[in-house]
């Protein structure tokens, strides 16, 4: 299966990256889906896996928090195809195909 995720609003607004089977998202410019923009973000803020059903998003013990519709991201969730998350203060959505 493949996606993208799409950076939404900001400097880097409209910008896409296709992801792998396991991408991490983050400041550090080792990240697949790198956002040097945020001073909220983490190094390391999330990580994106591709499960049976799409991709599971994880917050990393980030410092600011990943958030689905306002709420933290505690727990491993499943991204459906056009969903928004929050990390740290960059709004990204996920498109599969």
């Amino acid at each position: 299966m493949k996606a993208r995720i799409e950076v939404i609003g900001g400097v880097l607004d409209g910008n896409e990256t296709v992801i792998s089977k396991t991408s991490f998202i983050g400041r550090d410019k080792a990240c697949d889906v790198f956002i040097p923009a945020d001073s909220f973000m983490s190094k390391k803020h999330a990580l994106l896996r591709l499960g049976n059903e799409g991709y599971i998003l994880e917050d990393l013990d980030s410092t600011n928090g990943t958030f689905i519709n306002g709420e933290p991201v505690h727990e491993p969730v499943l991204l459906l195809n056009g969903q928004l998350f929050k990390v740290g203060q960059t709004l990204l959505k996920i498109n599969y195909g």
